[in-house]
């Protein structure tokens, strides 16, 4: 997982106001394959929190490697995660 310097700071804001210590990345399943998952979060005594340039993040295991397509950045004031293992859910008949 890439954080851009621009996500930083808006990251770092949004869990100040929200009085949260780290971002939570976990996977989440879909009927189009895996997607990532990411939440604010408060780390407890036994998480593993690492830092992704300036910020906390708890990351689950098994989200690890898939972490590693996603990247998110800032535009206009607003957070984009930009995935390039994206499920292509066009292709899936719901």
């Amino acid at each position: 997982m890439r954080i851009t310097d621009k996500a930083r700071v808006v990251l770092q804001k949004v869990m100040t106001e929200n009085d949260r210590d780290c971002l939570w990345v976990g996977l989440q399943e879909t009927c189009c394959g895996t997607s990532i998952s990411v939440a604010l979060a408060i780390a407890a005594d036994n998480d593993k929190v690492i830092e992704i340039n300036g910020v906390p993040v708890i990351m689950q295991p098994d989200a690890i490697e898939r972490a590693d397509s996603i990247e998110i950045d800032e535009q206009d004031g607003q957070l984009f995660f930009n995935d390039s293992q994206a499920a292509d859910c066009a292709s899936c008949s719901h």
